[in-house]
């Protein structure tokens, strides 16, 4: 998937977690007061049979994902 839909946000509760396959990997998103999903792209690969989108989406690559999930700073897992 190349983003979260905003639905998923408004149906979780505050404190509920979402987790999200991105590109190659999964995210858990926890959602705020304001269900605002954040969280960061979890260590490792993850494998889904990919769905057939209807808007015809071209789905994200690793390197996509992982340039919109890692923060680049020191101790983060996603910096090499």
């Amino acid at each position: 998937m190349a983003r979260v839909p905003a639905a998923w946000a408004r149906q979780v509760r505050p404190g509920g977690i979402v987790l999200a396959n991105i590109g190659f990997g999964v995210v858990p998103l926890v959602c705020d007061d304001q269900h605002t999903l954040t969280g960061r792209l979890l260590p490792g690969f993850a494998g889904f049979m990919e769905a057939r989108t209807a808007d015809g989406a071209k789905p994200l690559t690793a390197d996509e994902a992982i340039a919109l999930c890692c923060d680049d700073h020191e101790g983060d897992p996603c910096s090499s």
